[in-house]
């Protein structure tokens, strides 16, 4: 038990003199782990249960998709705090408005993850969908910074739409990197 104890904290606090005397005195004791196991498999870190395996990151373009899934999040939350903001401070709306002014992006991704099928993104192809989702949340955005306090009725002409297409298109990259992260894992 103790020379388990030991390799344990040899292999995560400090690798000195100590250690390797320390790995010469279980030599001799016959607690060594044997050659023909493959590296790795006896390290505590590698038996821990996690919500994706290690073999997460053999999928094609797995960090292309977790920096776009991260970009993705800075911008939902950009677009809906910003919108607040102006909501709140520009044109002098109670909390209470400017939250329900934000509704439409909840709604595009309740609405998304709704009628999203996985065999109609197949058919309109992956690919085109994670290509085209920044493109159309791109232009969400854009559109949605046209309004102006000053014209009668600018939510509806660029907020309400342009929020719930842009929900929608975020939703359906989620749907998309969240079923090539299913099922091209490779199972245990």
């Amino acid at each position: 038990m103790n020379s388990q104890i030991n390799n344990i904290e040899g292999n995560t606090t400090h690798f000195g003199n100590e250690q390797i005397k320390e790995n010469q005195d279980d030599v001799c004791n016959g607690s060594i782990k044997t050659t023909s196991e493959s590296p790795g498999t006896n390290d505590w870190r590698y038996k821990i249960e996690l919500l994706f395996p290690r073999e997460v990151i053999k999928i094609s373009n797995f960090f292309q998709y977790l920096f776009a899934l991260f970009l993705f999040y800075i911008i939902y939350i950009a677009v809906m705090s910003t919108v607040v903001q102006y909501s709140l401070y520009i044109e002098l709306d109670s909390p209470i408005i400017a939250a329900l002014k934000v509704l439409p992006l909840a709604s595009g991704l309740t609405f998304g993850a709704v009628i999203y099928r996985q065999n109609l993104a197949q058919r309109v192809g992956t690919k085109f969908i994670v290509c085209c989702t920044p493109i159309i949340a791109l232009t969400m955005s854009v559109w949605i910074s046209r309004l102006d306090f000053r014209i009668k009725n600018s939510y509806w002409k660029y907020e309400f739409f342009g929020q719930f297409i842009f929900g929608f298109a975020t939703n359906m990259y989620f749907q998309v990197y969240w079923s090539d992260v299913v099922t091209g894992t490779p199972l245990h």
